[in-house]
């Protein structure tokens, strides 16, 4: 059966899509083609990358981008269409009304996150909100099948369901690898480490705030930063990465997603300084179960489902959001203390070994698929 994954706005192997959904598919025997911002078509793992060019400014890709991604994807005439960005829901119902089934997979709250983006003005913020849930309600309504990456967004789009409609919870828990599988970190060096998108609202300035106290208090440890940045409205001395390293921190930028677990591997302290904005006090980081599987403690803001599964795993320690001296001094203890640090990390490691890994997830996926085969 031929399954086509959409997205305007992901990388073509973005970790969720790609490398656990999309090749979860292919395994349990289904022909995927994904159709993603790409610089080409080609083949890898199974699955079939159909390329649309990659547009420099958002308002292009929103408008041009969207409606390229569902033109090659009709081409592929597939059984069952599956889409992971909001702007993509007038492709969905089109497809809809073209009697495809059709899965909505939400990534994160997208209402909260308006009223942080940087690009919109700040007093049409919430009128954008309220209107990005009106429509993410509308699409649950009319979709065969909705991804959700947690229970509470489960809850929160049940409950606008007047009539049945799978709402499944596949939570975003890192695969277990066989790197990760032959052992914990080896670090020597005194590391602290951050990886994923990072941003003034994820904390890139309280990070390097803290970077340059811990340089300060412990001038052998530093701070490595893996993935990509958004600099908008960050302090102008923050925005230029050339100068990080006077305050101890190393940008290393992109690294291929096989990669990072052995870039994990060779810290000692895995760091989540996020603040609390709406969406982020619901949310949970893939990189806290890296870090996790990695075995290696974490500190991270001590607030929402983050700071739950910390308490609950004894990973690793919690600091108040935005606290550059508490996170600095946090870094400090583990680094320095590596007998507390390796048994923080292995309670982690286990705690991800037992429950928090991809395994349990991609049977959910298949099942929901498994439901639509032969359901209108």
């Amino acid at each position: 059966m031929k399954v086509c994954m959409l997205t305007s706005v992901h990388r073509a192997f973005d970790n969720r899509i790609f490398h656990k959904e999309a090749k979860s598919l292919v395994r349990a025997g289904y022909e995927v083609t994904l159709v993603a911002p790409h610089e080409q078509d080609e083949q890898l793992d199974g699955v079939r990358v159909l390329s649309v060019p990659k547009r420099r400014t958002r308002w292009c890709r929103m408008l041009v981008t969207s409606g390229q991604v569902l033109l090659r994807g009709l081409k592929v005439k597939a059984a069952i269409y599956h889409f992971h960005d909001p702007e993509l829901i007038p492709a969905g119902l089109f497809l809809r009304l073209l009697g495809k089934k059709v899965i909505y997979d939400i990534h994160e709250y997208n209402a909260d996150t308006m009223l942080t983006k940087h690009w919109l003005p700040t007093e049409a913020r919430r009128t954008v909100s309220r209107a990005v849930m009106w429509l993410d309600r509308y699409a649950v309504k009319k979709m065969s099948g909705i991804v959700v990456v947690n229970e509470d967004m489960a809850k929160l789009f049940r409950a606008g369901l007047s009539s049945p409609r799978p709402v499944v919870t596949v939570h975003n828990y890192p695969e277990l690898q066989d790197a990760a599988l032959d052992g914990g970190h080896s670090a020597d060096e005194p590391v602290g480490i951050y990886v994923g998108g990072l941003s003034k609202d994820r904390g890139l300035e309280v990070l390097l705030e803290a970077g340059e106290r811990l340089r300060r208090a412990y001038p052998e440890a530093s701070i490595q930063v893996l993935g990509p940045l958004e600099l908008a409205g960050v302090r102008r001395e923050y925005a230029f990465v050339d100068g990080w390293g006077a305050y101890g921190v190393e940008y290393l930028g992109r690294v291929p997603h096989r990669d990072i677990l052995k870039w994990l591997q060779r810290a000692r302290v895995g760091l989540i300084p996020w603040l609390p904005t709406p969406n982020h006090l619901k949310g949970t980081p893939v990189k806290l179960f890296e870090y996790m599987l990695a075995g290696i403690p974490v500190v991270a803001s001590g607030f929402g489902f983050i700071s739950l599964i910390v308490r609950d795993t004894g990973c690793g320690l919690l600091v108040p959001p935005g606290d550059a001296a508490a996170l600095s001094k946090a870094i400090e203890v583990l680094l320095r203390d590596p007998s507390k640090a390796v048994e923080m990390g292995q309670r982690g490691r286990i705690a991800v070994l037992d429950r928090y890994n991809w395994g349990s997830e991609e049977k959910k996926l298949v099942a929901l698929y498994e439901s639509l085969v032969g359901h209108a």
